[in-house]
Parts: C-alpha cells; structure tokens; sequence
C-alpha cells in the first residue's frame, strides 16, 4: 500500500478523532512564529493534508497554495470553505502548477516522515527551491526523531530493533484506533537535504512544555521535545 492509498484511507479519521493538542501548542504555533509574518504573502502548505493549518494560514491572510497525494483528504480540507486557500491534489509529488519564484514561504508539516525513501524528499526539497522567491523560507515540522519510547499526550513512537535513516517507525495516534508507519531520519539528515538543495538552514527549534504547572495533562512533552522544526533559506542558486 502506497502512502497515498494510506492517507486516502485514514484521512477521515485523522480529521475527526486525532487529539492534536501537542501538534498545535508544540508545533504549529512555531511554525507560524517562524514565517515571519503571513497577511498578504503567497504560502505553499504543501502536504496539507485535512487544511487545518492552511485554514489558519488562511484567516492571518495569507494566498495559500494547499497541496496533497490524497484525494480524500482534500476532499475534507475544501470543506473548510477559505476563498484565499487554493486545494490541489498532486501527483508523483509534481509541482509543476507553480510558477518558479512564485512563492514566498513554504512549510511542510509532518510530510518527509511518511516518506521512507531520501529521494522522495530530496526531489520535494528540490521543487520547492525552485518555486521560492529569492529569501524565501522552507520550514519543515517532523516528529523528533529522538521521540522514540516516550509518552506524549498526542502521540507514541516505538523502538525499532535497529535505527537508521528510513527505519519504518510505528506510531499511535491518540483519539485514532488506527496504527500506522511513519520513516526515521535524524535531524543531521534533514539539515543535510536541505543544505544540499542549496537552503540555508538558519533556525532549529525543539520546544518541551514550559511555565505551565496547572496543565496537568501534559507527559513526558515537559522533559523532552516530541517535535523537530527546521527553517531553511533560499540563498544559493541551484541550477539542476
């Protein structure tokens, strides 16, 4: 089963059940710091999945390019009804429908981790160089890849019997009763991609829960970070 046809079948469910509290609090919200400002910019949410970070891209006024493997789940994201958002479903990860330079950020939310292979992602890295104005900004939202074992409030990652770059990682979803495989890589990995397509890595975060002693349902998020966010800049000039 292809990714695609994963996500087609637990689109649904990811959008209705999965508690994602901690993708929000953790994750979302730096991204969101880390653009720099959204109102009027061309933003390319590419894997956007269900569209409820593009919607939230969308209300701070951002002209969102929305784009996806899965029909299903862009079914679910149009439904959200933004006329500043433009859904797509994408083949073979082709983002032939932008013009070069014709955005001014990017992000990327948990896509390279449903990813096994580095030249699936190299080829997304890649594209999306290009389709960046000069300056423009990548940033990239992954699972830490230090996450394994430890009990989040929105998610688990298991052990595996050996790590390396593409080991498939279990996951659990907290609210879902489907369990699938996301892909291992650590962040030297994702630095490395990004530098050699010719980004400039100029931000890592790796937020815990901090100064929040009455929020007594968080987990292990207060000792260690379940999430990797990596900004990268567009500086050098790649010519293949």
């Amino acid at each position: 089963m292809t990714n695609k046809d994963i996500w087609n079948e637990i689109a649904k469910e990811y959008d209705n059940q999965y508690h994602a509290i901690m993708d929000w609090r953790l994750g979302y919200s730096v991204v969101e710091d880390l653009l720099e400002g959204i109102g009027g910019k061309k933003i390319l949410d590419y894997g956007c999945g269900s569209g409820k970070f593009s919607k939230i891209l969308g209300d701070l006024g951002a002209l969102v390019t929305a784009v996806d493997v899965s029909e299903n789940a862009i079914e679910i994201a149009k439904q959200r009804g933004k006329t500043n958002i433009d859904y797509r479903v994408i083949k073979d990860d082709n983002l032939s429908l932008l013009e070069e330079g014709s955005i001014d950020n990017a992000v990327a939310n948990f896509v390279f981790c449903t990813m096994q292979q580095d030249a699936q992602v190299i080829n997304i890295a890649q594209q999306i160089y290009k389709k960046l104005n000069p300056d423009g900004y990548f940033i990239v939202l992954e699972p830490h890849p230090k996450s394994l074992g430890y009990d989040f409030i929105s998610m688990k990652r298991e052990i595996p019997k050996e790590i390396k770059s593409g080991t498939p990682i279990k996951v659990e979803l907290t609210g879902m009763d489907t369990p699938f495989y996301d892909y291992w890589r650590s962040k030297e990995d994702y630095v490395k991609i990004l530098k050699n397509v010719g980004f400039e890595v100029d931000v890592i975060k790796e937020p815990i829960v901090e100064n929040c002693p009455h929020e007594t349902f968080w987990k292990d998020e207060r000792i260690h970070s379940p999430l990797l966010i990596v900004r990268a800049k567009k500086v050098l000039p790649y010519s293949n």
